[in-house]
């Protein structure tokens, strides 16, 4: 009985996927493969995602093959292609059936993203920068912005989007795998390519270096952060006519994320993302009485910590 395979070698390689008899698709994931001719070639039956392909001649190569009778079943997803001189270089003819490219970060600034010439299948939430043949209409392809804003440092090879990248939670559920490059669970609202953030600012896991899946991932960060609320002092009085600034000093072992701060249990929002870290306040549409301040810190890593409370107190004059 034929079984489902996983591939997770750190190489390039020639996939050509097809089967008369079969029951699961070719599974094709967790692969790093750069500075080769062609990255990931699948004509038939294969699933390819998670994968992440930078600095060769092709990402995907999705074409058919003089012994493969029909392209056929091969779904695309979550995989992030960097700096390939052609990101996705796809013949998908009116023949083709089943075919899906969905929630792929494909970057190759001043090369070829997309070499389509006139492909059909199902194409959604792929996020593109440089040249492409086929329009970025906003749903099936979307511009993407830069490289240097979508990733966190893609010059060092480090593709886990930062804060604020688009590729954050724009994902189309329904192509989504159940996890990432990782093996981490992706949570909704899911990412685009082949990272799941869930909140983090950095990589959890792996490192691409030469050999690097022959080490193991850091180890968790545990430590919660610090924090304390600067001003206003304890047992300051506001009046409704005023304004307050909220202030707080936080640090963490690795990095305070971001600050968010309370007023009698309610979030004031938004969250301050860097130091110093404060909000203003319009205390004319606080009520007269005492009021409690806290605030909360938290990492990358989902810990957080809320500083002791400080009160305060509201006037009219």
């Amino acid at each position: 009985m034929e079984t489902e395979t996983t591939s997770r070698a750190c190489t390039s390689f020639w996939a050509s996927f097809y089967r008369a008899r079969q029951s699961l698709p070719n599974i094709v994931e967790g692969n790093v493969i750069w500075n080769a001719l062609e990255g990931i070639y699948a004509v038939a039956d294969a699933i390819v995602r998670n994968n992440i392909v930078f600095n060769s001649g092709t990402g995907l190569s999705l074409y058919g093959h003089d012994q493969v009778p029909q392209m056929k079943n091969i779904t695309a997803v979550n995989n992030t292609l960097y700096k390939n001189d052609d990101g996705v270089f796809m013949r998908w003819g009116s023949s083709a059936t089943n075919m899906i490219l969905a929630n792929n970060a494909i970057y190759s600034a001043s090369k070829n993203a997309l070499n389509l010439s006139g492909s059909v299948g199902t194409f959604t939430a792929n996020y593109v920068e440089g040249k492409s043949d086929r329009a970025l209409d906003g749903v099936a392809f979307i511009a993407g912005g830069s490289s240097s804003a979508a990733f966190v440092d893609p010059a060092n090879n480090d593709f886990g989007p930062q804060i604020g990248s688009r590729l954050i939670g724009l994902a189309n559920s329904a192509y989504t795998p159940p996890a990432d490059f990782n093996t981490n669970s992706r949570r909704s609202p899911y990412d685009v390519g082949a990272y799941e953030t869930d909140g983090s600012a950095f990589n959890p896991g792996w490192r691409i270096t030469a050999g690097f899946k022959e080490l193991a991932p850091p180890a968790a960060d545990t430590i919660p952060p610090t924090i304390r609320i600067t001003a206003p002092l304890p047992g300051t009085t506001v009046f409704k006519t005023q304004t307050l600034t909220i202030s707080a000093e936080a640090s963490d072992n690795v990095g305070v994320v971001g600050v968010r701060f309370w007023l009698d249990g309610t979030d004031l929002k938004p969250e301050d993302l860097t130091a110093p870290y404060s909000i203003t306040l319009n205390m004319s549409k606080i009520s007269v009485g005492t009021h409690t301040l806290t605030a909360v810190a938290r990492d990358a890593a989902g810990n957080s910590t809320t500083s002791s409370p400080v009160s305060i107190t509201v006037s009219k004059r």
